[in-house]
């Protein structure tokens, strides 16, 4: 006990040395015994101090282990306190319709290339064309291809096109619509090849009556970029306007039938309350007989967009003001009257309908504040303000077609 407490006194307070010495056996002078009742009173000491030297080891070592742990800080240098960090906790998903059209377009500086490259288009968006053959030369991406939509409570799914093609692997995308439809049609054909090129897969003769700008019928093999997911295919359908009659009724369960999920829009092209109404009674009807056992929520309504007044004045999206938009005003375009048919006739008669589980792709609320990045110069020198640049704020509609269908299990 006596060496052990040399030993602690090194790295310890005397307070256990004190409690060592107290350990050591006591001679039999100090006692006072004589000789005649040594060996009886040696015997009972023995065992007393034996005792009492087992108690004071367990004190010292109890002892020790307190001040070890004293030393170990009085020895070692005082860090300097860290400042606390504050971790945000991750934001949800955008599960709802109000989730995800409540936020605002955010800059994102990183953005430093072309999403992909658009087809020679000079009659149709020369402006577009001259800004991308600049970026070509120089590298200057333009302002309006480096916001991104971000909601203010929630996240969309980041987008990926792998695992975009993962999800849809064997499915079939159809879409149906007027020049914006072929907007979003050419979104999905830039984002997974790289650059527009409708020429490419024009296929079948059609035998419809109302002649179309550009190419009929689009069937486009999306997911190349990924063997193993390779059987994802784009339809583009191109017809202007529904109308109550055969050819409508055969172009649109045409590609209802081929389709495993289908968006589908014409409202810009203005149609009176009552014909909108009638034709809108007439293409559920359709999509009724034609979608067979397929999940509703599969057939996606796309939202309205309408033109923007002087567009050609816009630098930077517009901020959120309550759904107030900046149209333009012109009567011939019915942009007010536009807008409120797609709220008031096509959803309540969805909803109404056994296809009321059909999805509304809302992309009106965030579109709508992009009153920059259209073509602003159209065909033969007219003003633009309906058709955006390609690539473009439609892109975005990609994504969020992308969040309905890998985040919220469409």
């Amino acid at each position: 006990a006596s060496i052990f407490a040399k030993t602690i006194k090194a790295r310890s307070h005397k307070t256990i040395h004190v409690l060592v010495s107290c350990c050591k056996p006591t001679s039999a002078r100090t006692i006072g015994q004589t000789n005649a009742t040594m060996d009886s009173a040696m015997k009972t000491r023995k065992r007393s101090q034996n005792f009492s030297i087992g108690l004071c080891l367990l004190a010292v070592a109890m002892c020790f282990s307190l001040h070890v742990s004293t030393i170990t800080y009085q020895d070692s240098p005082m860090e300097e306190p860290q400042p606390r960090r504050e971790v945000k906790a991750p934001r949800p998903l955008c599960q709802t319709v109000e989730e995800y059209t409540q936020g605002e377009w955010v800059r994102n500086t990183s953005i430093n290339t072309y999403p992909y490259l658009s087809g020679d288009d000079y009659e149709w968006g020369p402006m577009c064309m001259e800004m991308q053959n600049r970026y070509l030369m120089d590298g200057t991406v333009p302002d309006f291809l480096t916001y991104q939509w971000k909601p203010q409570t929630c996240d969309l799914l980041p987008f990926s096109k792998e695992h975009f093609c993962k999800v849809l692997d064997g499915k079939t995308i159809g879409t149906i619509g007027d020049s914006i439809m072929q907007q979003l049609a050419h979104s999905f054909m830039g984002i997974f090849h790289g650059k527009i090129d409708d020429a490419s897969f024009v296929f079948g003769e059609p035998d419809w009556f109302e002649g179309v700008p550009y190419y009929s019928k689009l069937r486009v093999p999306l997911c190349r970029e990924f063997p193993q997911y390779s059987n994802v295919t784009l339809l583009f359908y191109r017809w202007n306007k529904y109308q109550p009659d055969k050819t409508s009724r055969q172009v649109l369960g045409e590609i209802a039938e081929a389709s495993d999920y289908l968006i589908l829009n014409w409202g810009v092209h203005y149609l009176p309350w009552l014909d909108m109404d009638v034709a809108t009674q007439d293409f559920i009807k359709v999509l009724q007989e034609s979608w067979g056992d397929k999940k509703t929520e599969r057939i996606f309504w796309r939202s309205t967009i309408v033109a923007h007044e002087q567009c050609q004045n816009a630098t930077s999206p517009e901020k959120p003001s309550g759904g107030h938009f900046d149209t333009n005003q012109n009567p011939d375009y019915n942009t007010n009257e536009i807008l409120l048919q797609d709220e008031y006739i096509v959803r309540p008669r969805f909803l109404e309908s056994t296809l009321s589980n059909v999805t509304f792709l809302r992309v009106e609320p965030s579109t709508m504040l992009r009153k920059d990045g259209h073509r602003v110069i159209g065909r033969k020198g007219t003003e633009d303000c309906l058709h955006y640049c390609e690539p473009g704020p439609v892109d975005s509609w990609v994504e969020l077609f992308y969040h309905h269908v890998a985040a919220l299990n469409i």
